[in-house]
């Protein structure tokens, strides 16, 4: 807790100069007389946010806001890209139980839904080919080469359809296969707590893949912001 000295006066004490000046120069002065190790409330300064020695926190982060459409058929993860890879580079050795709070938004433009849905098989599984995902890789090395863990994933509709679509003899063809859904943002958060002294955090990429390699999603501009907190 920082400490501002001051000397306790009784009555018919008469205060010197410096027992007057002693409040004033303690709280001036970034010595001994204010600890470096701050615990209580409204104990936190910009001295502890812009100093690397003393930071509470670090912010790390990666931002495309161009309009060039990363356009993916993969039904595997692929990392996005629209021109460089949609990272947060990192690369700092972590304490025991830091924390990292992640958050990434974004926005999909004029996507492709060619194939919503699967006849050939049975049950709700049947609308899985509507769906699109995202996810959050981490890189990390423990000193043996790099790893890659996933922080979460996420998925989004290329459509409204809710059920499965139907023939509609009126409308001579296939009904409910719902509005397509273009131009719609995503976003999304997560947070890990580092149980591993010492493990470097190198990277967070942001990845997408299709359930269909029949549709086609197209990622514009995307954003990674990550927090540590410092243990």
């Amino acid at each position: 807790m920082a400490i501002v000295k001051t000397t306790l006066l009784e009555d018919g004490d008469k205060p010197s100069a410096a027992d007057l000046n002693l409040p004033y120069n303690s709280a001036a002065t970034i010595s001994a007389d204010l600890e470096a190790d701050n615990a209580g409330g409204n104990w936190i300064t910009a001295y502890h946010m812009n100093d690397a020695t003393r930071a509470c926190n670090r912010l790390f982060s990666f931002s495309y806001d161009g309009t060039v459409a990363d356009v993916i058929t993969s039904t595997s993860y692929v990392t996005v890209n629209n021109g460089s890879d949609s990272e947060a580079t990192i690369n700092e050795s972590f304490n025991d139980h830091d924390v990292l709070r992640v958050e990434c938004s974004g926005l999909v433009t004029a996507n492709i839904a060619t194939d919503i849905f699967d006849d050939q098989v049975s049950g709700q599984v049947r609308g899985q080919d509507n769906y699109y995902a995202f996810q959050l890789l981490l890189t990390f090395n423990d000193g043996g080469g790099s790893s890659t863990v996933s922080l979460g994933e996420w998925g989004y509709s290329f459509t409204t359809m809710t059920a499965d679509p139907y023939f509609d003899p009126s409308a001579s063809g296939v009904s409910n296969v719902g509005t397509p859904l273009a131009f719609q943002t995503f976003q999304f958060s997560t947070i890990l707590r580092n149980d591993t002294a010492n493990r470097t955090y190198e990277k967070i990429a942001l990845q997408a893949k299709v359930h269909n390699g029949s549709n086609t999603l197209k990622v514009t501009r995307n954003n990674i912001t990550a927090i540590r907190a410092i243990n």
